[in-house]
């Protein structure tokens, strides 16, 4: 949308916000909005709502659909009962239709977007979100890149969410605590039921799924508080640690959860979901403690120069590097270095794994640039 706008009553609407509104016929209306609720009669609000529902999901003119988008999101918070009456609905129907008949993946983004549009007043956001994350967990039959195409744009409307949200507490917390559960729980599910070959469950487990709903993770971690952050990294940490399971929604798995742990399938698949683990830790404010950290970076450094996964070991690097760059100087975080260090020296000296130290590498020294001159004086 342009910056250009036209004021009416106290709110702006771009020049393409306006001739959406114009081609409704409701331009005197909307001449006279302004920020009080209430001020168009029901009647008159809910044929506006669905005019703009009608533009939204049916008009070729992608430009003219954002428009109608972003002028509902604009008025979702002094209509909040007509949005959900009359376009809220319809969307969530749009997307139930469209996971049972041949549809393109066009007409799903649109009632994805528009979901993520309105979501700018607290009790339409938490209508949303969970159409959002039913949704996700409906990705079940077509292709293979279909699926991967619904997780995506699903995680990009649950970002464009969180970063509408993330201004008021209440409503950030309550994104957080809906939204990084279940996508770590389906993540989890995925990994340990691999060998089913549910679309669902290979689809989450692609880098491009995985990286998408890392994005989310980051989003819903990166502004809440110190207080609130310390209460949830507890949990996440239990997880990838000790395979704590009890904050995942449903969570009886017919399998233990193990990235760290040794072996092969399904535990080498458990290991690319530490990429979540790396969205959340990296995200919090510099002051939240992280439990068990010693034992995690030892973790995360051992897997960052031992897998054979490029993406695992990336993930894990960028992790070690992002708890390192927060660890207090001192003592420890020298003997950590040492450590460090250490590790990359036998790496690089191994042929197998040379890519994935020097990957490490390249991490730990955006952060801490001393280590590349020692390292280089070692070898």
């Amino acid at each position: 949308m342009g910056t250009t706008g036209i004021t009416r009553g106290g709110l702006q609407y771009s020049k393409k916000e306006k001739a959406v509104l114009s081609c409704m016929g409701k331009e005197r209306n909307m001449n006279s909005v302004s920020p009080v609720s209430g001020l168009l009669d029901l009647p008159d609000m809910d044929k506006l709502v669905d005019s703009l529902a009608q533009f939204i999901l049916y008009e070729e003119d992608s430009q003219t659909s954002l428009a109608a988008m972003e002028a509902a999101g604009t008025l979702t918070p002094f209509y909040p009962e007509a949005f959900s009456r009359c376009l809220v609905r319809k969307l969530s129907k749009g997307l139930q239709s469209e996971l049972q008949e041949d549809s393109t993946p066009f007409q799903q983004d649109r009632c994805l977007q528009a979901l993520a549009a309105v979501s700018t007043h607290p009790s339409i956001m938490k209508e949303t979100v969970p159409i959002l994350l039913q949704h996700l967990q409906k990705v079940q039959k077509g292709s293979m890149e279909a699926g991967v195409h619904s997780v995506v744009s699903v995680c990009q409307s649950l970002k464009q969410v969180a970063l509408q949200c993330h201004q008021n507490v209440q409503n950030y917390w309550y994104f957080h605590q809906a939204v990084v559960p279940c996508l770590m729980g389906l993540a989890v599910q995925a990994s340990m039921q691999e060998n089913t070959h549910t679309m669902l469950s290979k689809v989450l487990l692609t880098e491009e799924a995985l990286s998408a709903m890392v994005l989310v993770i980051s989003t819903a971690c990166m502004y809440l508080s110190p207080e609130l952050a310390a209460q949830s990294v507890s949990k996440v940490v239990a997880l990838f640690l000790d395979g704590e399971l009890s904050f995942i929604p449903g969570n009886s798995f017919p399998s233990t959860f193990q990235p760290f742990q040794d072996g092969q399938c399904p535990v080498q698949t458990q290991k690319k979901l530490v990429a979540l683990l790396m969205a959340f830790v990296c995200s919090l404010p510099r002051n939240v403690p992280i439990p068990q950290q010693d034992r995690l970076l030892r973790d995360l450094l051992a897997l960052s120069c031992s897998s054979d996964c490029l993406f695992t070991a990336t993930a894990a690097a960028k992790c070690f590097a992002g708890l390192v760059n927060k660890h207090p100087a001192g003592p420890q975080l020298d003997e950590l270095l040492r450590t460090a260090m250490d590790k990359l020296e036998q790496g690089l000296n191994e042929a197998p794994h040379r890519s994935q130290a020097l990957t490490l590498l390249l991490w730990v020294s955006l952060h801490h640039s001393a280590i590349f001159p020692l390292l280089l004086g070692q070898s």
